[in-house]
């Protein structure tokens, strides 16, 4: 068995990153080592070409140095998108494309439209058990990557109606706060809204099965941020779409025939659904899965 991958979580701030882990080990059912970085701050923003490649590449000099430390390290890079959804889509191909760019394979983005606050009214559960006295946070757009300035938004949806009875104000502190409790809790699956960006970043986070096969996600210890299969002739690709589902399509050689499948992130993230084949997972192994990153060339949505 390869040693396990150590997860190295960027982002903006400490506040951020130490987030970002919880969501992390929310996410996944099996043991897996995060580790937070201080530095460097992720700034990408997708408008400064030659700003956003140097953030880029002292990203990657740090995972190199562990790297050569004898380290397997995959990457999750946090960046508030200051701007609301689709506007995710542009930052987390550029964080994750630099760094495919950079040698370093193993990346997830994790770009939160408007700020990673709009995450919080996911959870309103989560907020009132790190204060009680909060009122519950109701999200005044039901997709919550279309909240502008959230980050406020969410303060004025924490305070009592009664002025008199308002406890202090949600400070950016309580963010990893938030998020511990929703490890904690196990509300990730319990949410209030939607978020395409959150689903996003959850999709490319997936468990292994307990029969150790990753569909799309880790396998032995290693994060797949995509898979090809070759097998028998066929060449599969998994391709992200729209709802936290992904399309793979089957392409045989010869023909062109294109078989579909598609996997939906239920309860248990293991929906699958074939709309002309079987798909028989005993028909391929961790042998047949390799790694790829970055855009693919089906022009679909990210």
């Amino acid at each position: 068995m390869p040693e396990s991958v150590i997860v190295l979580v960027f982002g903006e701030d400490t506040n951020d990153t130490r987030a970002v882990k919880d969501l992390i080990l929310a996410l996944r059912s099996a043991p897996v080592r995060v580790e937070t970085r201080r530095s460097p701050l992720v700034l990408v923003k997708g408008k400064d070409k030659a700003r956003d490649r140097k953030n880029v590449a002292e990203i990657a000099a740090v995972v190199r140095a562990e790297q050569r430390r004898g380290r397997r390290c995959a990457v999750v890079a946090h960046r508030d998108c200051d701007a609301i959804e689709p506007a995710h889509e542009q930052i987390a191909s550029v964080l994750e494309q630099g760094l495919l760019n950079e040698g370093i394979g193993q990346v997830v983005a994790a770009a939160a439209a408007w700020e990673i606050e709009a995450w919080w009214f996911l959870w309103p559960d989560a907020a009132l058990a790190v204060n009680s006295k909060w009122r519950r946070p109701e999200p005044p757009n039901a997709e919550v990557g279309r909240i502008e300035n959230a980050k406020e938004a969410f303060r004025q949806a924490l305070r009592p109606k009664v002025k008199s009875q308002r406890p202090r104000d949600y400070l950016e502190s309580d963010s990893p706060k938030i998020a511990a409790k929703v490890r904690e809790l196990g509300l990730v699956d319990q949410r209030a809204a939607s978020s395409r960006s959150f689903e996003r970043f959850a999709a490319l986070l997936l468990h292994p099965e307990p029969d150790g096969l990753d569909r799309i996600g880790w396998q032995h210890g290693m994060m797949l941020r995509l898979i090809r299969l070759y097998q028998g002739g066929q060449h599969v690709q998994a391709v992200a779409v729209w709802g936290a589902k992904y399309r793979i399509v089957t392409h045989q050689r010869g023909d062109l025939v294109q078989r579909c499948f598609v996997i939906g992130l239920g309860p248990d993230r293991t929906n699958i659904h074939s709309g002309h084949a079987r798909f028989s997972k005993q028909r391929f192994s961790s042998a047949d899965l390799s790694p790829v990153v970055g855009p693919t060339q089906q022009g679909g949505p990210r």
